[in-house]
């Protein structure tokens, strides 16, 4: 995981390579579509510490599925920030593969 570099005029404020194992599956050689939203959930938080956010929580997350994800892909997640209104931060992230 890392954050996006100083001066750099990219729209990512974090960018992670995740490698997921066999381990995480739903349907044999497929994973789990609850580990994938995890992934967007804990990568997403790193976004909050990236902006030197102590402490925040989710309060809603919403995953579009566009196909299965096979086991032992290896991923990119890249997470925007979209609007900010008060303490509250929206965010809208992708799911690659690599």
């Amino acid at each position: 995981i890392s954050k996006r570099p100083e001066g750099s005029t990219s729209e990512d404020v974090v960018v992670a390579h995740v490698k997921l194992g066999n381990y995480v599956n739903g349907h044999p050689g497929v994973v789990h579509g609850g580990i994938l939203s995890l992934l967007f959930d804990d990568i997403l938080g790193y976004g909050f510490y990236a902006l030197g956010i102590e402490k925040a929580f989710t309060a809603n997350l919403n995953v579009d599925y566009r196909s299965p994800v096979p086991a032992g892909s290896l991923l990119k997640v890249s997470v925007q920030l979209e609007q900010r209104e008060g303490r509250k931060l929206f965010w809208k992230a992708q799911m690659t593969d690599l």
